[in-house]
């Protein structure tokens, strides 16, 4: 048997298999089953439970009831309970207020009967007639409400220039003005004594105060504050919205202050013009009419630190005096001037509504 006889016979023996299962295949009735799929629609209608979903809505429905029923009830309770607490907030504004009144009554009913009187939002103003005996003169209250109510100005607004008060008041539409510091005049100048500060910008390149200058002005609490110093620092530590050098101190801590022979004797008489304030803040000016003709015209500093003790102020300064007492109150001189008219001043106090 040749090569090619093999290779037959091999083929035939693979192929052997096959040509049996075609064979089996052709001759076999093969049947696969495929079960049938159900494709009806079931039509029965579906059913809710609708008992159960109208006793929750009239559940619902009653409780809604009930709570307006309730807030119904309540809102008499509730307005009143309003009421109530508004008018307990009234009472206890009022309350508040009832101290300061008590004050403010008490200061009075010492000065005496009201002659003039400026209010606003900035301010209250209240004029007094001082007639002591032995001199004369006006105190006047002020009740600062903003710090726009009261200002410290210089002359023409420049260092080195004067004008009266009534000047000042005239040109800054002031409602009123009191003199404030001193000033020291040469052949060449006229320049305020010591440090003065305006809307808290400091001019202190000024002409030399005495041996202990006391600045006296108002911080921005709209506190009266007044102290010895030596340099700006020191004045900066009190705060000042604006101040002038002057003094002496008067009255601290309600207490008299011995003061410096220095500055002559307390029994001297002359016109004066005192800064003050109260326990409260109230402020507190006096201007003393004088006569430089009469040397029996005026106040001593020791007969105002009585006055200011029995008026119960806690502290009071000395401010520039003689000639330059002055107070304007709506364009009007309301004191006798020491030189029958009014002085030219360095610096000035104004008010403003």
């Amino acid at each position: 048997m040749n090569k090619v006889q093999a290779l037959n016979r091999l083929m035939l023996l693979c192929i052997a298999p096959f040509i049996g299962m075609l064979i089996w295949l052709m001759y076999v009735n093969l049947q696969i089953e495929v079960p049938a799929m159900n494709t009806s629609v079931d039509n029965t209608p579906i059913k809710l439970d609708t008992a159960e979903l109208e006793k929750k809505l009239d559940d619902i429905t009653v409780k809604v009831t009930n709570s307006k029923s309730l807030l119904d009830d309540y809102k008499p309770i509730y307005e009143a309970s309003a009421l109530e607490s508004r008018n307990m907030l009234q009472i206890a504004a009022a309350s508040a207020a009832l101290p300061e009144s008590i004050i403010d009554g008490r200061i009075t009913s010492k000065l005496g009967r009201t002659v003039r009187h400026e209010a606003s939002e900035n301010l209250d103003l209240k004029l007094f007639v001082l007639n002591e005996g032995k001199y004369t003169g006006y105190a006047m209250k002020v009740r600062l409400k903003s710090d726009q109510a009261m200002r410290v100005v210089l002359s023409k607004d420049q260092v080195g220039e004067l004008e009266t008060t009534q000047q000042a008041v005239n040109r800054l539409q002031a409602v009123v003005g009191v003199n404030a510091g001193g000033y020291i005049e040469n052949k060449t100048s006229k320049h305020p004594v010591g440090t003065i500060v305006t809307d808290k910008q400091f001019h202190t390149n000024l002409m030399p105060a005495m041996s202990n200058p006391i600045f006296i002005g108002l911080n921005s609490k709209l506190q009266l504050v007044g102290s010895a110093y030596q340099n700006q620092t020191d004045i900066e530590k009190l705060e000042p919205l604006f101040g002038v050098t002057a003094g002496p101190i008067l009255i601290q801590n309600k207490q008299k202050v011995t003061i410096s022979s220095e500055l002559g004797p307390t029994t001297k008489r002359s016109a004066r013009t005192v800064i003050a304030s109260f326990e409260d803040q109230q402020l507190l000016f006096l201007v003393i009419d004088g006569d430089e003709k009469d040397p029996n015209a005026g106040a001593t500093l020791a007969e105002l630190q009585d006055k200011l003790v029995s008026l119960g102020v806690k502290n009071a300064y000395n401010l520039d005096g003689a000639g330059a007492s002055t107070l304007i109150w709506n364009d009007e001189m309301m004191n006798l001037p020491a030189e029958g008219k009014a002085k030219p001043a360095a610096s000035h106090f104004l008010f403003f509504k």
